[in-house]
């Protein structure tokens, strides 16, 4: 999976948890770290492990950014 996970050309946010204690922060960022990194944005909040709980208005408000910043680009639109 993770193979092709590096293959794909998905534009992708990663939200991290600060304390995350199921995740290894630093395995994950240098796993996003290696090319092609240009693709990938990534966040931490405060929590846990489950941001959408731990850190809703956070998590929310990197997840708005984040689409509102590929809209405005046009890297977000849906072809016709």
């Amino acid at each position: 999976a993770t193979i092709r996970l590096r293959k794909s050309a998905t534009p992708t946010l990663v939200v991290l948890a600060e304390d995350d204690e199921a995740t290894d922060n630093a395995a994950t960022e240098a796993f996003f770290a290696k090319p092609p990194a240009d693709r990938v944005e990534l966040v931490t909040v405060p929590g846990r492990h489950g941001v959408q709980f731990d850190a809703p208005a956070q998590t929310s408000a990197h997840l708005l950014a984040y689409f509102e910043r590929r809209l405005a680009s046009g890297a977000g639109s849906v072809p016709s």
